[in-house]
Protein backbone atom coordinates (compact mmCIF):
# COMPACT_ATOMS: atom_id res chain seq x y z
CA UNK A 1 0.00 0.00 0.00
CA UNK A 2 1.04 3.43 -0.15
CA UNK A 3 0.80 6.84 1.66
CA UNK A 4 0.58 10.55 0.07
CA UNK A 5 2.91 12.58 1.53
CA UNK A 6 3.11 15.96 0.30
CA UNK A 7 1.52 17.81 -2.70
CA UNK A 8 3.74 20.03 -4.95
CA UNK A 9 1.86 22.13 -7.57
CA UNK A 10 -0.54 20.98 -9.75
CA UNK A 11 -1.44 18.02 -7.97
CA UNK A 12 2.44 16.81 -8.12
CA UNK A 13 2.85 14.60 -5.00
CA UNK A 14 5.59 11.94 -3.41
CA UNK A 15 4.27 8.71 -2.38
CA UNK A 16 6.11 6.30 0.36
CA UNK A 17 6.62 3.48 -0.36
CA UNK A 18 5.25 1.39 2.55
CA UNK A 19 6.67 -2.66 1.71
CA UNK A 20 9.16 -3.92 3.96
CA UNK A 21 11.41 -3.82 0.51
CA UNK A 22 10.95 -0.88 -0.50
CA UNK A 23 9.97 1.54 2.92
CA UNK A 24 11.18 5.09 3.46
CA UNK A 25 11.53 5.60 -0.57
CA UNK A 26 9.79 8.34 -2.15
CA UNK A 27 8.23 8.35 -5.37
CA UNK A 28 7.48 11.61 -7.83
CA UNK A 29 4.42 11.22 -9.24
CA UNK A 30 3.29 14.14 -11.07
CA UNK A 31 -0.02 15.49 -12.59
CA UNK A 32 -0.80 14.71 -15.74
CA UNK A 33 -0.44 18.46 -17.23
CA UNK A 34 3.07 17.89 -15.39
CA UNK A 35 3.84 14.93 -17.03
CA UNK A 36 2.98 15.63 -20.69
CA UNK A 37 5.24 19.16 -20.52
CA UNK A 38 8.03 16.70 -18.64
CA UNK A 39 7.94 14.59 -21.73
CA UNK A 40 7.56 17.47 -23.92
CA UNK A 41 10.74 19.06 -22.20
CA UNK A 42 12.58 15.47 -22.87
CA UNK A 43 11.64 15.04 -26.57
CA UNK A 44 12.92 18.44 -27.36
CA UNK A 45 16.55 18.24 -25.28
CA UNK A 46 17.04 14.82 -26.12
CA UNK A 47 16.79 15.46 -30.04
CA UNK A 48 19.00 18.41 -29.98
CA UNK A 49 21.41 15.99 -27.98
CA UNK A 50 20.83 13.24 -30.58
CA UNK A 51 21.23 15.62 -33.00
CA UNK A 52 24.86 16.96 -31.63
CA UNK A 53 26.16 13.32 -30.97
CA UNK A 54 24.95 12.13 -34.66
CA UNK A 55 27.30 15.43 -35.92
CA UNK A 56 30.14 14.32 -33.77
CA UNK A 57 29.93 11.10 -35.28
CA UNK A 58 29.65 11.88 -38.87
CA UNK A 59 32.99 14.16 -37.93
CA UNK A 60 34.42 11.34 -36.35
CA UNK A 61 34.33 9.32 -39.98
CA UNK A 62 35.22 12.08 -41.62
CA UNK A 63 38.26 12.49 -39.53
CA UNK A 64 38.83 8.63 -39.93
CA UNK A 65 39.30 9.04 -43.95
CA UNK A 66 41.03 11.72 -43.61
CA UNK A 67 43.92 9.37 -41.89
CA UNK A 68 43.28 6.95 -44.64
CA UNK A 69 44.32 9.73 -47.37
CA UNK A 70 47.27 10.37 -44.91
CA UNK A 71 48.25 6.94 -45.19
CA UNK A 72 47.61 6.51 -48.80
CA UNK A 73 50.55 8.98 -49.39
CA UNK A 74 53.07 6.31 -48.43
CA UNK A 75 52.54 5.09 -52.26
CA UNK A 76 52.42 7.56 -54.86
CA UNK A 77 51.16 7.14 -58.33
CA UNK A 78 54.89 7.21 -59.92
CA UNK A 79 56.05 4.22 -57.62
CA UNK A 80 57.45 1.17 -59.12
CA UNK A 81 55.46 -1.87 -56.75
CA UNK A 82 57.18 -5.31 -55.95
CA UNK A 83 56.24 -8.12 -54.16
CA UNK A 84 56.75 -7.91 -50.04
CA UNK A 85 58.74 -11.24 -50.82
CA UNK A 86 61.81 -9.34 -52.33
CA UNK A 87 61.97 -7.35 -49.18
CA UNK A 88 60.79 -9.75 -46.20
CA UNK A 89 60.15 -13.42 -44.52
CA UNK A 90 56.98 -14.59 -42.75
CA UNK A 91 58.13 -16.04 -39.39
CA UNK A 92 55.81 -19.04 -38.04
CA UNK A 93 54.16 -18.69 -35.02
CA UNK A 94 53.19 -21.47 -31.74
CA UNK A 95 50.23 -23.88 -32.17
CA UNK A 96 48.74 -24.14 -28.85
CA UNK A 97 48.35 -27.90 -28.50
CA UNK A 98 48.51 -29.70 -25.60
CA UNK A 99 50.73 -32.64 -27.23
CA UNK A 100 53.99 -30.73 -27.34
CA UNK A 101 55.36 -31.09 -24.26
CA UNK A 102 59.03 -32.56 -24.12
CA UNK A 103 61.54 -33.02 -21.43
CA UNK A 104 63.40 -30.17 -22.75
CA UNK A 105 60.58 -27.06 -22.93
CA UNK A 106 60.74 -22.90 -21.10
CA UNK A 107 58.03 -21.49 -20.49
CA UNK A 108 57.99 -17.62 -22.24
CA UNK A 109 55.03 -15.17 -22.66
CA UNK A 110 53.63 -15.26 -25.94
CA UNK A 111 51.47 -12.79 -28.24
CA UNK A 112 47.86 -13.73 -28.95
CA UNK A 113 45.61 -12.11 -31.87
CA UNK A 114 44.14 -10.02 -28.74
CA UNK A 115 47.46 -8.01 -28.22
CA UNK A 116 47.34 -7.05 -31.64
CA UNK A 117 45.17 -4.53 -32.69
CA UNK A 118 44.72 -1.81 -35.96
CA UNK A 119 48.45 -0.09 -35.75
CA UNK A 120 49.02 -0.70 -31.46
CA UNK A 121 49.36 -3.68 -29.68
CA UNK A 122 47.65 -4.12 -26.32
CA UNK A 123 49.73 -5.93 -24.11
CA UNK A 124 48.21 -5.27 -20.49
CA UNK A 125 46.81 -9.25 -20.61
CA UNK A 126 49.67 -11.40 -21.73
CA UNK A 127 49.52 -15.39 -21.51
CA UNK A 128 52.48 -17.22 -21.26
CA UNK A 129 52.87 -20.67 -22.66
CA UNK A 130 55.43 -24.21 -22.07
CA UNK A 131 57.08 -25.21 -24.99
CA UNK A 132 60.74 -27.26 -26.54
CA UNK A 133 63.56 -25.38 -26.51
CA UNK A 134 62.98 -26.00 -30.47
CA UNK A 135 59.93 -24.51 -31.38
CA UNK A 136 60.56 -21.57 -28.66
CA UNK A 137 63.84 -20.70 -31.06
CA UNK A 138 61.93 -20.58 -33.96
CA UNK A 139 58.93 -18.40 -32.85
CA UNK A 140 61.28 -15.81 -30.58
CA UNK A 141 59.94 -12.16 -31.54
CA UNK A 142 62.47 -9.78 -32.44
CA UNK A 143 62.63 -5.90 -32.52
CA UNK A 144 61.42 -4.72 -35.64
CA UNK A 145 59.00 -7.71 -36.68
CA UNK A 146 55.67 -6.45 -37.92
CA UNK A 147 52.74 -8.18 -36.50
CA UNK A 148 49.43 -9.14 -38.98
CA UNK A 149 46.37 -11.03 -37.48
CA UNK A 150 46.00 -14.26 -39.80
CA UNK A 151 42.05 -13.90 -39.61
CA UNK A 152 38.93 -11.33 -38.47
CA UNK A 153 35.50 -11.69 -38.48
CA UNK A 154 35.14 -8.65 -40.34
CA UNK A 155 37.42 -8.70 -43.84
CA UNK A 156 38.24 -4.98 -43.33
CA UNK A 157 40.22 -5.37 -40.53
CA UNK A 158 42.75 -7.76 -41.83
CA UNK A 159 46.70 -6.87 -41.99
CA UNK A 160 46.37 -4.75 -38.87
CA UNK A 161 48.84 -4.35 -37.02
CA UNK A 162 51.86 -3.38 -35.47
CA UNK A 163 55.87 -2.87 -35.20
CA UNK A 164 57.31 -4.77 -32.43
CA UNK A 165 59.60 -3.28 -30.65
CA UNK A 166 60.90 -5.48 -27.85
CA UNK A 167 58.45 -4.48 -25.38
CA UNK A 168 58.68 -8.11 -23.77
CA UNK A 169 61.67 -10.02 -23.17
CA UNK A 170 61.56 -13.53 -25.08
CA UNK A 171 58.44 -13.13 -26.23
CA UNK A 172 56.65 -16.10 -28.94
CA UNK A 173 53.89 -15.27 -31.01
CA UNK A 174 50.70 -17.56 -31.88
CA UNK A 175 50.60 -18.79 -34.91
CA UNK A 176 47.47 -16.84 -35.91
CA UNK A 177 49.72 -13.84 -35.90
CA UNK A 178 52.34 -13.44 -38.39
CA UNK A 179 55.70 -11.90 -37.67
CA UNK A 180 57.16 -10.11 -40.78
CA UNK A 181 60.96 -9.41 -40.50
CA UNK A 182 62.46 -6.79 -43.55
CA UNK A 183 65.26 -6.87 -44.64
CA UNK A 184 65.84 -3.16 -43.02
CA UNK A 185 68.33 -2.07 -45.82
CA UNK A 186 65.27 -2.18 -48.20
CA UNK A 187 62.53 -1.62 -46.64
CA UNK A 188 61.68 -0.25 -42.95
CA UNK A 189 59.40 -2.20 -40.78
CA UNK A 190 57.03 1.41 -39.82
CA UNK A 191 56.57 2.09 -43.96
CA UNK A 192 55.63 -1.77 -44.01
CA UNK A 193 53.32 -1.41 -41.01
CA UNK A 194 51.65 1.87 -42.37
CA UNK A 195 51.37 0.72 -45.20
CA UNK A 196 49.01 -2.32 -44.72
CA UNK A 197 46.77 0.31 -42.57
CA UNK A 198 46.62 2.01 -45.41
CA UNK A 199 43.30 2.35 -47.68
CA UNK A 200 45.69 0.47 -50.56
CA UNK A 201 46.63 -2.36 -47.76
CA UNK A 202 43.10 -2.66 -46.77
CA UNK A 203 41.71 -3.03 -50.02
CA UNK A 204 44.59 -5.70 -51.06
CA UNK A 205 43.96 -8.26 -47.83
CA UNK A 206 40.01 -7.66 -48.19
CA UNK A 207 41.09 -8.54 -51.90
CA UNK A 208 42.71 -11.84 -51.24
CA UNK A 209 41.04 -13.50 -47.91
CA UNK A 210 39.02 -16.61 -48.01
CA UNK A 211 35.27 -15.42 -47.40
CA UNK A 212 34.52 -19.09 -46.44
CA UNK A 213 33.36 -18.76 -42.61
CA UNK A 214 36.25 -16.05 -40.93
CA UNK A 215 38.47 -14.18 -42.99
CA UNK A 216 41.69 -15.14 -43.31
CA UNK A 217 44.75 -14.66 -45.53
CA UNK A 218 47.63 -16.95 -46.14
CA UNK A 219 51.23 -16.66 -46.11
CA UNK A 220 51.37 -16.27 -49.42
CA UNK A 221 49.06 -13.46 -49.58
CA UNK A 222 51.61 -11.35 -47.25
CA UNK A 223 53.98 -12.47 -49.10
CA UNK A 224 52.61 -11.09 -52.64
CA UNK A 225 51.90 -7.84 -50.80
CA UNK A 226 52.94 -4.68 -53.52
CA UNK A 227 55.12 -2.10 -51.94
CA UNK A 228 56.96 0.76 -53.44
CA UNK A 229 60.37 0.15 -54.67
CA UNK A 230 61.98 3.25 -53.03
CA UNK A 231 65.03 3.98 -51.44
CA UNK A 232 65.06 3.71 -47.14
CA UNK A 233 65.43 7.70 -46.89
CA UNK A 234 62.14 8.36 -49.10
CA UNK A 235 59.97 5.83 -46.81
CA UNK A 236 61.76 7.55 -43.50
CA UNK A 237 60.45 11.08 -44.78
CA UNK A 238 57.22 9.82 -46.11
CA UNK A 239 56.60 8.15 -42.68
CA UNK A 240 58.15 11.37 -40.62
CA UNK A 241 55.41 12.97 -42.79
CA UNK A 242 52.19 10.93 -41.87
CA UNK A 243 52.82 10.00 -38.58
CA UNK A 244 53.05 14.38 -37.70
CA UNK A 245 49.75 13.86 -39.63
CA UNK A 246 48.28 11.09 -37.74
CA UNK A 247 48.91 11.97 -34.80
CA UNK A 248 47.16 15.49 -35.39
CA UNK A 249 44.25 13.31 -36.88
CA UNK A 250 44.23 10.93 -33.93
CA UNK A 251 43.98 13.66 -31.45
CA UNK A 252 40.92 15.26 -33.19
CA UNK A 253 39.41 11.62 -33.06
CA UNK A 254 39.55 11.31 -29.39
CA UNK A 255 38.31 14.94 -29.03
CA UNK A 256 35.33 14.08 -30.61
CA UNK A 257 34.89 10.61 -29.07
CA UNK A 258 35.21 12.43 -25.70
CA UNK A 259 32.55 14.78 -26.89
CA UNK A 260 30.10 12.29 -27.81
CA UNK A 261 30.47 10.64 -24.48
CA UNK A 262 30.30 13.17 -22.60
CA UNK A 263 26.99 14.18 -24.68
CA UNK A 264 25.55 10.74 -23.95
CA UNK A 265 26.27 11.20 -20.15
CA UNK A 266 24.44 14.53 -20.16
CA UNK A 267 21.39 12.99 -21.83
CA UNK A 268 20.75 10.34 -19.12
CA UNK A 269 21.31 12.43 -16.12
CA UNK A 270 18.65 14.79 -18.10
CA UNK A 271 16.41 12.11 -18.24
CA UNK A 272 17.09 10.96 -14.77
CA UNK A 273 16.69 14.66 -13.24
CA UNK A 274 13.36 15.44 -15.27
CA UNK A 275 11.49 12.32 -14.08
CA UNK A 276 12.88 12.87 -10.39
CA UNK A 277 11.65 16.08 -9.81
CA UNK A 278 15.00 17.65 -9.81
CA UNK A 279 15.24 20.06 -12.30
CA UNK A 280 12.71 23.08 -13.03
CA UNK A 281 11.38 22.27 -16.39
CA UNK A 282 9.05 24.73 -18.06
CA UNK A 283 5.05 24.33 -17.60
CA UNK A 284 5.90 22.25 -14.06
CA UNK A 285 5.20 24.42 -11.18
CA UNK A 286 7.65 24.08 -8.47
Amino acid sequence: MTEVLESRGQGSTFLELSSDSLAGNSLFLPSLVAQSAIADYLDSETARIDALIERKQRMTALVEERLLTCLDQLALPGDSLVPLRRYATVQGGVTVDAGRATDRTVRRPYLRVANVQDGFLDLSEMAEIEVSIEVAARSTLQPGDVLMTEANGNSLNLGRGAVWMGEVSECLHQNHVFAIRTNQRKLRPAFLSLMTQSSRGRSYFQLVSSQVGIATISKQNVLDFPVPYIAVNEQDRRVSVAMRQSEQIQAARKTLQRQSALLREHRQALITAAVTGELDIPGVAA
